[in-house]
């Protein structure tokens, strides 16, 4: 799932690339930069949960892997937190190129969307400074007892691994940090103006859906409208399903934090499960990007297929290349023949010869 997650996020890019030849529309360097954003929390949910599970059989980390982990961890705070304020960037901006059509195309530039999509990202990292200080690598031994036929042998085993800090063990910087501000600057607070403005991008776009029906009978200037307007539409439409996909992926790390579960293998057997299931969530959510994209956007499909038929293209014509290199192969040798008249009539038996067999 998370590998396939990668590869989709990814072939969106590339294809919101081709789309306008290189540039980007404002909706789509936000769409961008939350794909870029998904894919690093994917990357690092695949070096926390799954590659240690394949190496240790559980997410308990040893050896030099544990400094993966820490890196991993520190990464991950702010690819999740930026995703959140990207679509909330997402939103307002939607919010006003629907309401305030001419101010925003005055004040919307990509120079000033770039700023706000670094502000977003410098903003993330500084909220996500105390994750730096969570875990620590430290040296831990056990002794192992074992039995020959002469005497028992005990042996001592140390390896490296990470264990929790005394700042997340203690508990007012866990309810302050993780429960409060994370609950307000990342799930509650932007998540009610986001569920706000897409219900009254919603009715707007209802009201103007209604608009242009009672207006169907124009002329070409109208039909132009009714162009930018499908646009529109479907930048909208593709704004409400991000905002439903988010939605459904915020509870369960919600209830993650306020249960206190700082790993699975610390906690309880039913704050792990829903640290695996919110965990699981979230995973989905970054994978299912492309589905959502293909379904909402017709030029996102049109040049989907344009690639797919680019690749068959490609794969007959070596194909086809590979046959007509078979058919190459067959040389005439004239090196024996005299060099009277009879090099002519020569070649062309042999040309014969090599069609007919």
């Amino acid at each position: 799932c998370v590998l396939m997650g990668v590869f989709f996020n990814t072939l969106s890019i590339f294809i919101f690339r081709r789309m306008n030849r290189g540039k980007f529309s404002l909706a789509q360097y936000y769409l961008v930069i939350l794909l870029i954003c998904q894919i690093a929390l994917l990357c690092n949910c695949l070096l926390i949960y799954c590659v240690p599970t394949l190496m240790y059989g559980d997410t308990q980390v040893k050896g030099l892997y544990s400094y993966v982990i820490l890196i991993a961890h520190a990464l991950s705070g702010p690819s999740y937190v930026a995703i959140t304020w990207i679509v909330l960037g997402l939103t307002i901006e939607r919010y006003f190129a629907l309401r305030k059509p001419l101010a925003h195309k005055a004040l919307a530039t990509a120079s000033r969307v770039k700023r706000i999509l670094v502000g977003i990202l410098i903003a993330a990292f500084i909220f996500s400074i105390p994750r730096l200080f969570e875990y620590v690598p430290t040296t831990k031994c056990t002794n192992i007892s074992t039995t020959t036929s002469s005497s028992p042998h005990n042996s001592t085993s140390c390896y490296l691994t990470l264990i929790s800090t005394e700042l997340l063990q203690n508990r007012t910087y866990w309810n302050v940090y993780h429960i409060w501000l994370a609950q307000i600057f990342v799930t509650v607070f932007p998540s009610l103006i986001i569920v706000g403005l897409t219900l009254r991008i919603s009715y707007f776009l209802h009201k103007a859906i209604r608009q242009r029906q009672s207006l169907h009978a124009s002329g070409s200037i109208e039909s132009r409208r009714s162009k930018n307007t499908k646009r529109e539409h479907e930048s909208n439409l593709l704004l409400i399903l991000v905002v439903v996909k988010l939605a459904l992926s915020d509870p369960l790390p919600m209830a993650e934090s306020v249960l206190g579960a700082a790993a699975p293998e610390d906690s309880p057997a039913t704050s792990a499960l829903v640290v695996s299931a919110a965990n699981f969530l979230v995973v989905l959510c970054c994978t299912i990007n492309f589905l959502m994209f293909f379904a909402s956007g017709r030029q996102f499909r049109r040049e989907f297929r344009r690639i797919v038929r680019s690749i068959k293209g490609n794969a007959n014509s070596s194909i086809r290349f590979e046959s007509d290199g078979t058919w190459c192969s067959r040389t005439v040798d004239v090196s024996a023949i005299s060099t009277d008249g009879s090099a002519k009539r020569s070649a062309t038996v042999a040309t014969a010869s090599a069609l007919s067999g």
